[in-house]
């Protein structure tokens, strides 16, 4: 991957409440007292103007001893299920399995966008929901759309984020047209080439690239994709961001 600038963090404002006076289930949340909270799991309204403790607990799972730092639920209206994550210790837990085993032994937050739920704990934002079974080509377009097998998997966020083609239309010395921007929560970003037929040199749009792997296709003239493997079929020189190919790729070929 290359090398960006990424702005600072924001500082992190702390409030320490002195004396807590309870709860209040009668205002709105945005018009509580800062000394009191619009919210205790343990209390319940039970007619107007009083509460009460909720009765009791039932244990539902016991996780070796470990604390429980979240619990996490994606809900799917579509198919009428939910799928609840447990965070205990320092790991992710479905069903009493452990499906992620490094995360920090720290307080969780979770949020569900778009069918997927994210999960931070202050050491690696992960992304939990259904993805393809196999790593999708980064040079898949809209005339490869071929179902591919999906099942449910937890993914490092970077991992898991959009793939942004950035440049379309290159040429093998350089230049073509910006189209979408970096991605800064993923590591990963497309270029679309038009070859000449004798090149085999191309230069990226970024150099010093880290040891990532790099992945090509070739469309042909069938226009069929077809995979390219490195230390085969060509080579990357990552500090100076260019991939020089055995063969030169044919023309005209839409992508690379």
């Amino acid at each position: 991957m290359g090398r960006f600038s990424v702005p600072s963090s924001p500082a992190r404002n702390v409030v320490k409440i002195e004396t807590f006076k309870g709860v209040d289930l009668n205002s709105s949340p945005s018009n509580v007292e800062i000394t009191r909270s619009p919210n205790a799991p343990n209390m319940m309204r039970d007619v107007p103007g009083k509460v009460r403790k909720r009765q009791g607990y039932e244990r539902i799972a016991q996780f070796s001893g470990k604390r429980i730092n979240g619990v996490h639920i994606l809900r799917s209206a579509e198919k009428n299920e939910e799928r609840i994550l447990i965070h205990a210790g320092d790991s992710l837990y479905l069903e009493g399995k452990a499906i992620y085993t490094a995360m920090a032994d720290e307080r969780s937050v979770g949020r569900q966008f778009y069918g997927k739920l994210f999960i931070f704990d202050g050491k690696k934002a992960l992304c939990y929901g259904e993805f393809e079974t196999e790593e999708t080509a980064a040079a898949e377009t809209e005339t490869n759309k071929e179902e591919k097998p999906k099942a449910f998997m937890v993914k490092p966020l970077e991992d898991a984020a959009y793939i942004p083609t950035v440049i379309i239309s290159r040429k093998p010395t350089g230049g073509g047209t910006t189209l979408e921007p970096l991605n800064l929560i993923g590591r990963k970003w497309k270029e679309s080439f038009l070859s000449d037929g004798t090149a085999k040199v191309y230069q990226l749009t970024a150099k010093d690239l880290d040891a990532d792997k790099v992945a090509v296709r070739i469309m042909t003239k069938e226009g069929e994709w077809t995979d390219k493997k490195e230390g085969t079929d060509f080579t990357v020189d990552r500090k100076n961001g260019t991939v020089t190919f055995t063969t030169a790729p044919g023309k005209p070929c839409d992508r690379l």
